[in-house]
């Protein structure tokens, strides 16, 4: 097995090998290798997954502050970044220090012998390129350098949250103010707990600052807690007190707060069972502390409306031997499009032409060493047909290093009914983030069967090999520009190099985006016999849930039906009840189908009397109760689910969110940042406050407040987006940062918008920092609420007022903007590219 691919077979199995399924999926997943192959290989995942006994000592190893770190008894010395990697570990592998984690955190950046591995690979390429290295820096460069010095200009922050990341607990956290007694070495002193688990505490201090300032509250030291309100009020043999480690200090307006972890040092049966029966009986009145679930349902439910309507395709690419290939593709509403225009005369999709070896070789090297980089190319494509044969061509803005080349290539695909023009960025996939277990704490999960489990064996299957993501964005502009360019048609024959083979592409899998709830009625679980025909061929089944205005319908075997196909359906033993009904044979569009085609939802057949429509409409309103609605299960976890999940940890664009109460105007409400290194997420960290982006330097209040609020009201909740180009200036100015913007509209070559956008596009590349920006603007579905069921179950139960808030958040949202970053194809567009 070639390495690459066995090692992201190892990412893909290694959070679930210490799960029963393992060996069922490990098994599907290594079909293809021999016996001793698939020996080596469980033996590697189980030695990756085995305890790792050894002490972690990173003094005078690492660039960082090193603290002593208490865990299970076992002193480590680490610093921030070795912290965050070993408890990444020890969630990833269930409460187990692993000797995974032990390599992981001696190749951390910041290690010295890293960095001296790294500093040499530098030196000796730079000497080989012949690089100057202490050339001046440029404009852009001394604005970054002198960003804290500079009188910046009024900003504009908004909360943000990332996308993907959602915080679970191994068990409940209650709210409870209790008065302890809090000893650290020689120094006892008061303090009220804020919230109790039975691993840990959160307490508030209750010393002075000349005191606070005093103590030892490194990361890890230990310290002893008494629990003076509990001994008062229950009883309790615990006049010693209770050992803990300290994990983190946080400055509040109310105080400062330490968090507590229980010492593995200290081994108190008697005090955990105290603990778990208190919590159990008493978390109703003093209320369960849910500030995860709040934090990871407000993420997901803003993931859930941007996702069915953002506008590039992510692809997913597969290693095969020597070979990569973008192997499937999620597909919403709003992104087909793209993908429909890839449909070649027998209508397969061949997107895959645009991703030669060489140009996937080079986009590789560019990420290579770095996890979350993301390399991005401006792509230009036309198609013609010849014969009734279509043949695609496509160039890489890289790669038209000529001007003889560019002037051909862009003269005669601006020409081209078909000409369009793309961005396309490319990652490393995490493929261990297929599956996300659920937020609720795990000891609830257990005990309420919340439970989500991995994905089945044959979705891993179909996620085996993917190793790189990447986002395909239509960035079309208006051609008048690039028409300025001409051509003869002696000189086409340049073009062959960038035509793509009509044999050998790999054929692409477009997994819908198709389980996210836009529907306007409650959904209910309700299995009934029913009866689907198609062209004369029928079959007995069940319903599985239903609404007024769709169904879910299962059947044994499976039947020659596509999305699109018109069903008919029949419910017998509902006819019996509801004689009222003439419930034979009624019309439904098939939607979607489930991957083994037994399982089909169904929407209602467009027609003036559906009889199925007056039917569920009576038995929701006059047998309510008796129906269950629909919610979220432990089977849920499709391609599609996966898929979903791995893009949320590869955003590779800057959606924000926009928000209108009822009778209050349209506001800039929450921004989703990628976990990657994402150039937009980078300006809008710039000058921002904790938990805050500044937006200031990719709009202005004058663009929020007018335009994008008037943009909105005409837009048609099914319309396509709106979209505006900007170009952004920004230089340094009596020293003071400077910022310029443009709205570059569609033009033509030797206008006066044209030479004005021009001159300022050359003043920016001259005098500063200078980038162009598109916005897409678009009404947002109705929320989701199926996908994140379970949590708001939970988060109703124990914490009300939290639930509602986050319903009337996600009802409020009306719009979204997903900016793209377009530089490089507006300074190709006004022949200002800089020479590869």
């Amino acid at each position: 097995m070639e390495d690459v691919v066995r090692q992201q077979l190892i990412e893909q199995l290694k959070p679930i090998v210490n799960e029963p399924e393992f060996d069922k999926i490990f098994a599907m997943l290594t079909t293809d290798l021999s016996g001793p192959e698939r020996f080596q290989l469980k033996a590697k995942l189980r030695k990756l997954a085995t305890p790792c006994p050894r002490q972690v000592d990173l003094r005078k190893r690492v660039v960082g502050d090193v603290q002593p770190y208490t865990y299970r008894g076992q002193v480590h010395y680490m610093d921030p970044i070795a912290i965050s990697i070993f408890e990444d570990g020890i969630d990833r592998y269930n409460g187990i220090f692993t000797e995974d984690t032990y390599h992981k955190i001696h190749q951390a950046e910041n290690n010295i012998r890293v960095l001296q591995e790294k500093e040499k690979t530098l030196a000796l390429a730079a000497k080989r390129m012949n690089e100057n290295l202490s050339e001046a820096p440029t404009p852009q460069d001394e604005i970054q350098q002198n960003m804290t010095e500079l009188q910046l200009e009024q900003g504009i922050e908004v909360p943000y949250f990332t996308f993907g990341r959602y915080v679970g607990r191994r068990e409940e956290r209650m709210n409870y103010a209790a008065p302890v007694l809090v000893t650290l070495g020689k120094k006892t002193f008061e303090g009220v707990t804020s919230d109790i688990s039975v691993s840990g505490i959160r307490v508030r201090l209750k010393v002075s600052n000349q005191v606070l300032s005093t103590l030892d509250l490194r990361h890890g030291v230990s310290l002893v807690v008494q629990f003076t309100g509990f001994t008062q009020e229950f009883t309790l043999d615990i006049d010693e007190g209770v050992m803990y480690n300290l994990m983190a200090v946080d400055e509040r307006p109310q105080g400062t707060y330490i968090r507590l972890k229980r010492s593995a040092e200290q081994e108190n049966d008697t005090f955990d069972a105290f603990l778990s029966k208190f919590i159990a009986g008493y978390k109703h009145k003093y209320k369960v502390n849910v500030d995860n679930i709040f934090r990871g349902l407000v993420s997901k439910a803003h993931e859930q409306l941007y996702l069915p309507r953002m506008g590039g395709v992510p692809l997913f690419f597969k290693r095969e031997e020597k070979r990569m290939f973008p192997k499937l593709a999620l597909e919403t509403e709003m992104n087909s499009t793209i993908l429909d225009g890839w449909l070649d005369e027998s209508n397969r999709c061949v997107v895959g032409g645009l991703f030669s070896g060489r140009r996937l070789a080079a986009l590789i090297r560019e990420i290579k060493d770095q996890p979350k980089a993301i390399a991005a190319r401006i792509i230009y494509s036309f198609q013609v047909l010849r014969n009734g044969q279509s043949y695609f061509y496509s160039a890489l803005d890289s790669e038209l290093n000529t001007a003889e080349t560019r002037r051909i290539f862009l003269a005669y695909a601006s020409r081209r009914a078909h000409f369009r023009v793309y961005r396309f960025s490319f990652a490393r996939l995490d493929i261990g983030k297929a599956w996300i277990p659920s937020t609720i704490p795990k000891d609830v999960v257990d005990a309420e069967g919340f439970d989500v489990r991995p994905p089945s064996p044959e979705v891993m299957k179909e996620l085996e090999g993917l190793t790189h993501v990447g986002l395909l964005t239509e960035i079309t502009p208006s051609v008048g520009l690039y028409q300025q360019h001409e051509y003869v048609r002696d000189e086409l024959g340049v073009l062959n190099n960038f035509m793509h083979p009509r044999r050998g592409i790999r054929s692409l899998m477009r997994a819908s985006f198709d389980f996210v709830n836009h529907r306007h009625e409650r959904r209910f679980n309700y299995r009934s016999q029913m009866r689907i025909e198609i062209g004369g061929e029928g079959q007995l089944g069940v319903t599985r849930d239903f609404s007024v205005g769709g169904l879910q319908v299962e059947v044994e075997r499976p039947m020659p039906i596509v999305a699109g196909d018109k069903v008919f359906i029949s419910l017998p033993q509902l006819a019996k009840t509801f004689t009222d009904f003439d419930l034979r044979k009624m019309p439904y569009q098939v939607m979607n189908i489930s991957n083994d085609k037994t399982v089909y939802h169904l929407k209602m057949a467009a027609e003036r009397e559906h009889v199925g429509k007056r039917f569920f409409s009576y038995l929701i309103d006059k047998h309510q109760r008796a129906l269950k609605p629909h919610e979220q299960t432990g089977t849920v976890h499709g391609l599609e689910l996966c898929l979903r999940n791995l893009y949320c940890n590869a955003l590779m664009s800057l959606p924000m969110f926009l928000r209108k109460p009822r009778n209050q105007k349209l506001a800039l409400h929450r921004v989703g940042l990628s976990p990657l290194e994402e150039p937009l997420k980078t300006k809008a960290l710039e000058n921002a406050g904790p938990g805050l982006v500044n937006l200031q330097s990719i709009m202005s209040e004058h663009f929020i407040r007018d335009t994008l609020e008037q943009a909105w009201a005409d837009l048609e909740p099914n319309s396509r987006p709106w979209r505006a180009t900007i170009i952004i200036r920004r230089n340094i100015e009596k020293n003071a940062l400077r910022t310029r913007r443009m709205w570059l509209l569609p033009t033509v070559p030797n206008s006066d918008h044209a030479k004005e956008a021009k001159k300022f596009l050359v003043r920016g590349l001259m005098e500063g920092d200078v980038y162009a920006l598109q916005f897409d603007l678009m009404r947002t579905g109705r929320p989701d609420t199926e996908f994140i069921a379970n949590e708001f179950i939970y988060l109703q139960k124990y914490a009300g007022h939290r639930a509602e808030e986050v319903e009337e958040v996600m009802w409020s949202i009306a719009g979204l903007v997903d900016v793209t970053l377009v530089t490089e194809e507006v300074l190709m567009r006004f022949n200002l590219a800089k020479a590869p």
